[in-house]
């Protein structure tokens, strides 16, 4: 481990928490490319991190208990400040730690239980070109030239309005929050995945990339149709869906590689670096390409980076690396490779 690294488990936990409240305001790919080697780092940081990511959960979950008013009166208690305190031993030192963590939770649950205001930001992407937005609960959504959106975040769901045009969707976790896309009569929703949709006059296009999504109509239509049963896609999956609200959902339908590769070319830019730091340079193939980077040595970070890439074929890139002989490549799976410095 770095010299400079904290190397006792308070410090990792303070820098595990930093970390994940940066995560959770949106961070960008440079951001992720240091979380990602500072996890991988030391087996200390990574169940940090866990530990977290664990107790977010369960603070989500606390309004739920039967429990919680009571436990909510003794969390202010503990809250209160302490008056005429003339000494302080051991044992009082110890019940003040707790109550430190205790009103630390409490904050928690009272942020994530208040019911969160209405609010409504559009976005763009003027004619051609592309544009990608990093919404604040971590989801981004890259937008096809003369795309328009309308994002509206609740306490209880997330949802985007598809006006018009193509977007791709890669949506963050969360559970408590399903993630809504509407494109007219017809809604896409998922939990954490990725997918694409296409709205047109005739028809609207759903695709997914990864994970699965459910595609419905909107309430009103499924009242009056007896076909509007929803429709499940999974990732390699697509469906086209007639407009009007008389028509039924199709099936799912599977496409072949090479229409999979052109309905799909519009989101893969041209990436080009210049003795850039292969942390980022990860960083920003992972933002396009199925196959994801990892970078397994520190000592790899920096090493520099050059030539001009396709942003969805990793894989070129990763051969080239392999060509210069100072990089060995540990694929865990498909859609996952571990890049390590060469013995």
């Amino acid at each position: 481990m770095n010299k400079h690294e904290p190397d006792n488990e308070e410090a990792i936990g303070e820098k595990a928490a930093a970390l994940l409240t940066r995560r959770d305001a949106g961070w960008s790919p440079e951001d992720a490319a240091e979380f990602a080697l500072w996890r991988a780092a030391d087996s200390r940081h990574e169940a940090a991190v866990r530990r977290f990511e664990a107790t977010q959960r369960l603070l989500a979950r606390l309004p739920e208990s039967p429990a919680a008013a009571e436990l909510l009166d003794e969390v202010e208690a503990l809250c209160r400040p302490r008056r005429r305190i003339t000494r302080i031993g051991p044992w009082l030192k110890a019940a003040g730690a707790l109550a430190a963590a205790a009103c630390v939770a409490f904050a928690a649950w009272t942020l994530a239980s208040r019911p969160q205001p209405h609010s409504t930001v559009s976005f763009a992407a003027v004619a051609g070109q592309h544009r990608t937005v990093d919404l604040t609960d971590g989801s981004t959504l890259l937008l096809n030239s003369g795309s328009e959106v309308d994002v509206e975040f609740a306490s209880t769901e997330r949802r985007v309005n598809l006006r018009q045009g193509e977007v791709h969707f890669s949506v963050a976790k969360d559970e408590a929050r399903p993630f809504i896309v509407a494109a007219g009569a017809v809604k896409v929703r998922a939990v954490g995945t990725a997918f694409n949709v296409k709205r047109d006059r005739a028809a609207i296009e759903v695709i997914v990339t990864e994970g699965k999504v459910r595609v419905s109509r909107d309430d009103a239509a499924a009242t009056t149709s007896p076909t509007a049963a929803p429709l499940f896609l999974v990732a390699g999956e697509s469906a086209v869906i007639g407009v009007l609200a008389s028509d039924p959902l199709p099936g799912a339908g599977r496409l072949a590689p090479d229409a999979w590769r052109e309905k799909l070319a519009w989101q893969a830019p041209r990436l080009e670096f210049s003795n850039t730091p292969l942390s980022e340079v990860v960083g920003r193939f992972n933002r396009y390409s199925r196959v994801q980077l990892e970078i397994g040595d520190p000592e790899l970070a920096a090493r520099p980076a050059s030539g001009t890439f396709n942003a969805d074929n990793a894989e070129v890139f990763v051969n080239l690396l392999l060509a210069s002989g100072d990089v060995r490549v540990e694929r865990i799976s498909e859609t996952r490779i571990i890049l390590h410095k060469a013995r």
